[in-house]
């Protein structure tokens, strides 16, 4: 093996393991969403379900509101 191919291995090697740490560190980003859902349920004081009951959620940093109704359990779903 010549000087020059010895070279071009070690190029190859590090070109195969740059594109596999790019591999790995790129798909956890694809992950990441700023998307979320807000669950719950309401209930009163004795642990009893209300059902039909108003639930506002806000965001305290952009003052949005988002309103949603309990169902026949007392859960609720915000997406």
């Amino acid at each position: 093996m010549t000087f020059q191919e010895d070279g071009m291995n070690r190029v190859s090697s590090i070109a195969v393991f740059v594109a596999a740490m790019l591999c790995f560190t790129v798909i956890p980003a694809l992950a990441q969403s700023d998307a979320g859902t807000i669950t719950g349920s309401v209930r009163d004081a004795s642990g009893g379900v209300i059902a039909t009951a108003q639930v506002t959620i806000t965001n305290e940093s952009t003052r949005f509101e988002r309103r949603v109704q309990t169902n026949e359990s007392g859960f609720f779903v915000a997406p």
